[in-house]
């Protein structure tokens, strides 16, 4: 349990709190999963793919009574993911129960040129 303890924390504070993900690759899919309850997929978050990475940035405000007690997490998150090379930059979303999902359908890496001299 300590180490679960210590992965949790923020090492990095100025940063904010990291969103939760798991990736998986099924053969010509890869799917990304985040932990993200409480928004709305429609208008909370926003997704970008540039080169081999996927910045996935969300933005969960506040909506308790002023002088609520709360220790719920608001503001903007962000995590940048590394893509398996040949990603397609198209992607789908799911959301379920505090869960989103983004699809991705992954094809060969593009071939290396051979340069020779």
């Amino acid at each position: 349990m300590l180490l679960q303890d210590l992965a949790e924390l923020n090492w990095f504070p100025m940063a904010g709190p990291a969103i939760r993900t798991e990736e998986q690759r099924d053969g010509d899919r890869f799917l990304v999963r985040a932990e993200l309850p409480g928004i709305d997929p429609g208008k909370d978050i926003a997704i970008t793919i540039t080169d081999d990475n996927l910045r996935l940035v969300v933005v969960r405000l506040p909506d308790v009574v002023r002088g609520a007690r709360t220790q719920f997490r608001y503001g903007t998150f962000q995590r940048l993911l590394k893509l398996p090379p040949g990603t397609q930059h198209k992607y789908t979303l799911g959301y379920h129960e505090g869960i989103l999902e983004i699809a991705m359908n992954v094809g060969e890496p593009p071939a290396e040129l051979d340069q020779q001299g």
